[in-house]
């Protein structure tokens, strides 16, 4: 019996010490499977601008092109690659039902439907049909590397297809801001995959894009931007090519990854 005991003993024990390595394994699948499914996104989008004068997608819609995501559908082929594993709004995609896909505010029922787990940056896509800039284009960005262009999100309260709003460094948010930071997604075990305007991705703490410790900002230029010893130009709100830190847009995402 003693012996039983003891064998139960580091079974369990084992247990405990194996099933937590499993999980983070599990994970790290999924990470690498959305991983790649942004790289597809990255190149889909790159063929893209060579169909279009070397001009980004419209990263909020079109009422006449749809989402970002139904545009470069004819050049990625497959929805499963807008899809995150662990994203619970990709895993409530539901083709019938246009309130759980991409662009259900610009199209109609005959539209590709496209799963939501990603956001085009509005910096690069120029905030569609909502009054913003046009698209840029890829001559446009002067730090392509650097510069984030897809990156994780979930569907949240104001429905959008785009990431990135001059309003997003409004922190703590006062009435009538939009936390447009908060639906992002960094639920990689506190990480978040990108993809850069040169189409390669990475995963990485979103705190990390705002500009802290001397890197540049890599998504541009928020209204509150400010300047340090080696970014001291003031840049243009929503501008992709702004390098400045942004503390309050740090504070943001810093609460976006204690919440994930």
């Amino acid at each position: 019996m003693i012996e039983l005991l003891v064998v139960i003993a580091i079974i369990a024990i084992l247990a405990a010490i194996l099933f937590p390595v499993f999980a983070k394994v599990r994970e790290k699948a999924r990470q690498i499977s959305c991983l790649s499914n942004e790289k597809q996104i990255g190149l889909g989008i790159i063929q893209y601008t060579q169909d279009y004068d070397e001009t980004y997608c419209a990263s909020n819609g079109q009422i006449t092109s749809g989402s970002w995501g139904q545009a470069i559908y004819p050049y990625v082929k497959s929805t499963g690659v807008f899809k995150c594993p662990d994203n619970q709004d990709g895993a409530g995609f539901n083709p019938s039902d246009n309130t759980t896909w991409m662009g259900q505010s610009f199209t109609g029922a005959s539209a590709q439907a496209i799963p939501q787990s990603y956001k085009l940056s509005n910096f690069v896509g120029g905030y569609g049909m909502w009054g913003g800039s046009a698209p840029r284009t890829i001559g446009y960005v002067n730090e392509p590397a650097i510069k984030i262009l897809v990156v994780e999100g979930v569907k949240g309260p104001h429905q959008q297809d785009g990431a990135g709003w001059t309003d997003w460094d409004h922190f703590p948010y006062a009435a009538g801001d939009y936390d447009y930071a908060t639906e992002c997604f960094a639920g990689h075990t506190k990480l978040t995959n990108f993809v850069f305007c040169d189409g390669h991705a990475k995963a990485l703490n979103p705190v990390s894009t705002t500009g802290v410790n001397g890197q540049p900002n890599m998504w541009g230029c928020m209204n509150g931007s400010g300047t340090n010893s080696q970014y001291p130009t003031n840049c243009t709100d929503a501008d992709i090519n702004g390098d400045n830190p942004d503390s309050q847009q740090t504070q943001a995402m810093q609460a976006l990854v204690n919440n994930s």
